[in-house]
């Protein structure tokens, strides 16, 4: 299931590439990606079985502090898409777990085993590979688009905490439910900033396309399977995975944007690759 996440994941640079192509603006494409996707998961929240426990205050404010870390989590993350290659933007955005084992150690009090650590090192090193071999081009601007990707990283670990907290009571879809719906509202203020005439729906057909193919693809299939994966996994070795989706979104981005992988770039990748197994099975044994 983990495995399964991450590739359906991994599409969804692809898609907001596509979105931003036709016109969308980051905030926009986040807004609307994860207001569909709200409206998908409470349809199936409705009709599907799912614990009928009563929201406490202590939980609502759980489920929209993950829901404005999702959201932020999008914004910076397809700001990113606009500025550096795809391939380079899923990989910063994917150092999730360098900020999930700190924030557990320093928050949960569980630091990761030291052979989690060596897991990291090795898939940084990894990144810094397929990073050497970026290429610049019209437009781009590696500080700005690496920056904003780093900070999209750091922002997807207390949404995935608060998934955990919130399913143990609520269920799988009400939980991902509340905080797709609290991440598309955290971006409506951000996104009229730009004129009242910006929360209007798109109106090219190429961005509903990449609307609703993230909310379908990689937000209801891969990030429900990657909330449903933290019940199993703690959150350092679920962020240690995620490093898996820009492999994935790599691979896909040679034939569609013409992106090409580079031999240091596929060598990067398998390096990484080795530091994902490493980490994942330290987190995972007894």
């Amino acid at each position: 299931m983990l495995l399964g996440a991450q590739l359906a994941i991994g599409s969804a640079a692809l898609m907001a590439r596509g979105g931003l192509s036709e016109g969308a603006s980051p905030v926009g494409l986040a807004f609307w990606r994860l207001v569909a996707a709200w409206a998908i998961v409470s349809l199936l929240a409705a009709v599907l079985p799912t614990p009928k426990a009563t929201l406490t205050l202590r939980d609502c404010g759980i489920a929209v502090l993950g829901g404005l870390f999702l959201g932020w989590h999008f914004g910076l993350w397809f700001y990113s898409l606009g500025r550096i290659s795809v391939a380079l933007s899923t990989l910063l955005v994917c150092t999730s777990p360098i900020w999930a084992g700190l924030v557990e150690a320093v928050v949960l009090r569980r630091p990761p085993k030291p052979r989690f650590w060596l897991g990291v090192v090795v898939a940084l090193v990894g990144v810094a590979l397929v990073a050497r071999a970026e290429s610049v081009g019209a437009g781009s601007n590696l500080l700005l688009g690496g920056l904003a990707a780093v900070g999209g990283a750091a922002c997807i670990v207390p949404y995935l905490l608060a998934g955990k907290v919130l399913q143990r009571r609520y269920g799988l879809w009400r939980s991902v439910g509340w905080t797709y719906g609290v991440g598309g509202l955290s971006l409506a203020p951000a996104l009229a900033a730009g004129g009242i005439e910006a929360l209007q729906p798109p109106q090219a057909v190429g961005v509903w396309v990449a609307v609703l193919g993230m909310a379908l693809v990689p937000q209801l299939v891969g990030h429900t399977a990657l909330n449903w994966s933290m019940r199993w996994f703690p959150a350092s070795a679920v962020g240690l995975a995620t490093l898996l989706e820009p492999v994935f979104a790599a691979l896909l981005a040679w034939p569609i944007f013409g992106e090409p992988v580079t031999p240091l770039q596929a060598f990067g990748a398998a390096v990484l690759l080795l530091g994902v197994g490493l980490g994942i099975r330290a987190e995972t044994e007894s």
